[in-house]
């Protein structure tokens, strides 16, 4: 198969392109300090998860080329293992050389930044001359393979050629699935790449990708699946059969590909489809399969929310991209926006999963956590077995605040204890604990955990 090779040239370039430094205005008003010290805190709550980069719709003609650097520049603050790219490497709009120039900047970035893991977008390597000169160039498959998944084919499972494929976190228990939705292509027009799947990598995803078990799945695509964030109608069938496989439900569909799959005993979970393409930041929650959509990284004003923030040269504005920190515990998402835009959060929990634009915790009593601990401390009656034996020590224990306020007593879980005795008396004082006012997501009561540390000790 044929490697691909930069001319010194290129190669001269590309290295100057990434290898910058961070401009002085992403660091007025502590701007990147705060980012990294809240993806720290992402990092922190996640006891168990997954954090990187995610960055799409590069069009490198139109871009700072600056994300690669401040990821870097964030790497050595917080564990960063990979950065995924959602696709579109080149401008629609040139020469088949402008086009290959564009594409070497991000090979490039694969080679000298580190792990990349590339979705092939819709612009991954096709380009027009312009509006009304039809003509142009469109790439090979096998060229556009060469850009996107050789560079990692060794730390992939996928086929030869072909650009889908997963690779799997096993300490963590998340698989990757990057899925290619643009396999109609003709390479005798300009602009010869179109929606298409195949039913070779339908067959693939059903029969391989999605044959684990207990994993958390994260979907990547270019373009959206979910109708609602703009998905095409010959690819809807795909979202339904993540929606499927999160349900437990079997699955059917023989319009074009021909997909039979039974997900009834599947113990995995989607955490979430990310995709890019439509240039806006957007999400919706579909019968529990949660989909994201990411605003490109180029300079372009495409987003009608940001219609008031204009994306500018040499302002912190002239990238978009995120730090998304999966939390596989609290099955919640934290993305932090560096650039144009906003930080994003959201969970793919069944009773409330979507964007959580407001959220609030039970509180007991017009208190908090804290005030409750004190109503235990004042009701708790030291065994007297426990004194006799000189039991003292930490009391660690678990329960949950339902939507109605209540203590859920079947719930309620010893973390840690020196004695039975010592965690019996805490739970009698949780069974008998007035009604709190429940917490609320989006002004939906939802059920919280809380943990709760009681010592004992003698005066």
């Amino acid at each position: 198969m044929k490697q691909l090779t930069l001319t010194l040239l290129a190669l001269a370039t590309c290295i100057a392109a990434w290898a910058q430094e961070i401009p002085s205005y992403y660091h007025e008003g502590g701007y990147l300090e705060k980012k990294i010290e809240q993806i720290k805190a992402n990092v922190a709550e996640a006891k168990r998860g997954v954090t990187f980069p995610y960055l799409t719709d590069g069009h490198w003609r139109d871009n700072g080329k600056l994300s690669f650097p401040l990821i870097q520049y964030i790497g050595k603050e917080v564990a960063l293992p990979f950065t995924i790219y959602g696709g579109d490497n080149i401008f629609a709009f040139g020469t088949k050389e402008s086009a290959m120039e564009e594409a070497e900047y991000y090979l490039q970035a694969m080679n000298s930044y580190g792990r990349v893991y590339g979705v092939k977008g819709n612009h991954d390597i096709t380009i027009r001359n312009g509006w009304e000169d039809k003509g142009g160039y469109t790439a090979t498959p096998e060229l556009i393979y060469d850009y996107t998944v050789r560079p990692i084919a060794d730390k992939i499972k996928g086929e030869e050629g072909k650009c889908y494929y997963y690779w799997d976190d096993k300490k963590q228990g998340v698989r990757y699935i990057v899925l290619d939705l643009f396999e109609n292509i003709n390479t005798s027009i300009s602009w010869g790449v179109n929606y298409g799947i195949t039913q070779e990598q339908v067959d693939w995803l059903v029969g391989q990708a999605l044959k684990c078990k207990g994993k958390t799945l994260v979907i990547l695509t270019h373009a959206p699946l979910d109708p609602k964030l703009g998905g095409a109608k010959e690819m809807r069938f795909l979202h339904e059969i993540f929606i499927a496989l999160q349900n437990r439900w079997k699955f059917s569909h023989s319009k074009g590909v021909k997909v039979e799959a039974d997900f009834s005993k599947s113990t995995n979970t989607v955490a979430c489809i990310i995709s890019g393409h439509m240039h806006r930041d957007e999400s919706n929650f579909e019968r529990g399969v949660l989909s994201i959509g990411t605003i490109c990284d180029a300079w372009y004003n495409d987003d009608p929310k940001f219609k008031d923030t204009p994306r500018k040269r040499a302002t912190i504005n002239e990238q978009a991209f995120d730090i998304m920190t999966i939390n596989t515990d609290r099955r919640r998402i934290h993305a932090v926006r560096i650039g144009q835009g906003e930080d994003r959060e959201w969970s793919y929990n069944d009773e409330y999963g979507g964007e959580i634009w407001e959220e609030t915790l039970p509180s007991f009593a017009g208190g908090d956590i804290n005030v409750f601990r004190a109503w235990v401390m004042q009701n708790i009656v030291y065994p007297q077995e426990a004194v006799r034996r000189n039991i003292k020590g930490k009391v660690v224990l678990k329960f949950t605040v339902d939507k109605d306020g209540n203590i859920k007593t079947d719930d309620i879980k010893v973390i840690q204890t020196p004695n039975n005795l010592l965690s019996d008396e805490v739970r009698r004082i949780l069974y008998n604990s007035p009604r709190w006012t429940p917490g609320t997501i989006n002004e939906k009561p939802v059920n919280v955990k809380f943990t709760l540390p009681i010592t004992f000790k003698f005066e």
